[in-house]
């Protein structure tokens, strides 16, 4: 029997915008291992802006209402999340075992300036309160459970010309605790990221359909549908999966997730140090995460004198 899902109630003043992006942010994060809901202490209506900058993440808002709070939202949630301190001060007492956290967002609809600062504000507390959901997902039991590819919503990220994809975190959905998964679909032409050795963590890629290279140190190997491939952490495992057909090349790549982790950049000649949360894990709970050129080195006792 498949465990009951998580019911997580979101909370703002007017339910316009705070609430209503967390509660994108974990539908679509949290996928079946949660049910979610958000209103507010009033209901002033979805803020365009917070649909907008959200639909640049991926996430439709569109489907969502601004709902006022109600007892019997109190009394179908397992965890009450207010976001902000007005709704924090109002919130009514909760029925016995519901439990209650308090995220401190800052209200982007009070930000000033022209129309491009205002959704800056904007992008800026909805990437908040992803780093926050992530985090609520860590903590959140994480039971085995079978994930249809086919169904999974991808988000869009894209970098310069060369760097585009869609991907999704399926690993943490799937239930997995010390194993990193990504499902990237790659547009031709580009690459989801630049050419890379881990020194911790090791990789592997599985092809699902399409058909591309991966560079391997000085190496380019053809992949297509149905290939697998390993790559060990350590000098000489630079890689970087290209797709360099005519369809769109989607595979999964699954990680360790040991931190801390250095990873080392063969094209651009840099080095990344990155501690608290390894590559792909929650950059909330990061620690040290420090990018510098590989000509940036001094001697162990620079500066100690």
């Amino acid at each position: 029997m498949a465990p009951e899902p998580c019911k997580v109630l979101f909370v703002c003043t007017g339910n316009a915008c705070r609430s209503q992006m967390a509660e994108g942010w974990l539908r679509v994060l949290g996928g079946p291992r949660v049910e979610v809901r958000s209103a507010g202490v009033e209901a002033h209506g979805l803020d365009p802006r917070a649909v907008a900058v959200m639909r640049e993440a991926g996430v439709d808002l569109s489907g969502q209402r601004s709902t006022r709070l109600g007892p019997e939202m109190l009394a179908w949630a397992d965890l009450v999340v207010t976001v902000c301190g007005h709704a924090d001060a109002r919130c009514p007492a909760l029925p016995p075992g519901t439990r209650r956290e308090h995220w401190p967002l800052e209200d982007p609809a009070r930000a000033g300036g022209d129309e491009a600062a205002q959704l800056e504000a904007f992008r800026a507390v909805r990437d908040e309160i992803r780093r926050r959901v992530e985090g609520l997902l860590e903590r959140l039991p994480s039971p085995v459970q079978v994930v249809h590819l086919d169904e999974v919503p991808l988000e869009p990220w894209s970098h310069g010309r060369r760097f585009a994809a869609r991907m999704a975190q399926v690993g943490r959905l799937a239930g997995a605790r010390k194993l990193g998964c990504r499902l990237v679909e790659l547009p031709p032409g580009k690459a989801a990221w630049p050419m890379h050795a881990h020194h911790a963590n090791e990789e592997l890629f599985v092809i699902l359909a399409g058909s591309g290279c991966l560079r391997l140190g000085g190496r380019r190997l053809p992949l297509r549908t149905g290939d697998l491939v390993a790559v060990p952490p350590g000098p000489g495992s630079e890689h970087q999966i290209l797709n360099d057909g005519e369809e769109p090349l989607r595979y999964l790549v699954v990680s360790t997730m040991e931190e801390p982790d250095v990873v080392t950049y063969a094209d651009s000649r840099k080095v990344a140090v990155l501690a608290g949360s390894p590559p792909g894990g929650n950059k909330a709970r990061r620690t040290l995460e420090l990018f510098l050129p590989l000509g940036a080195a001094v001697d162990y006792w620079a500066g100690e004198d």
